[in-house]
């Protein structure tokens, strides 16, 4: 699955996309560590997350959605997109 389907399943445009993980990535990094390990061990695996895609999309295709820009400017990115492909079903 390409990044603009996966985009595009989510109802997402890429800004819309880095809005959303910018927010989530604050709100993880306004909480104490011991709020942070309960927000960190509700996500799903990797691999998990990826199959809300489909049967066929990886861990490795749900990294692609971070593209390098988003990557630069969203801290613990593929955390929250984890959080955002799982909700996706």
């Amino acid at each position: 699955m390409t990044r603009k389907e996966m985009l595009k399943q989510m109802g997402l445009t890429h800004e819309e996309l880095k809005e959303l993980l910018l927010k989530l990535a604050k709100l993880r990094a306004s909480l104490n560590d011991h709020q942070r390990a309960v927000l960190d061990k509700s996500l799903p695996a990797h691999v998990k997350a990826a199959k809300t895609f489909g049967v066929d999309v990886t861990a490795g295709d749900l990294q692609e959605l971070l593209d390098a820009e988003v990557r630069a400017e969203v801290p613990g990115g593929f955390i929250a997109l984890a959080l955002v492909a799982f909700q996706n079903k």
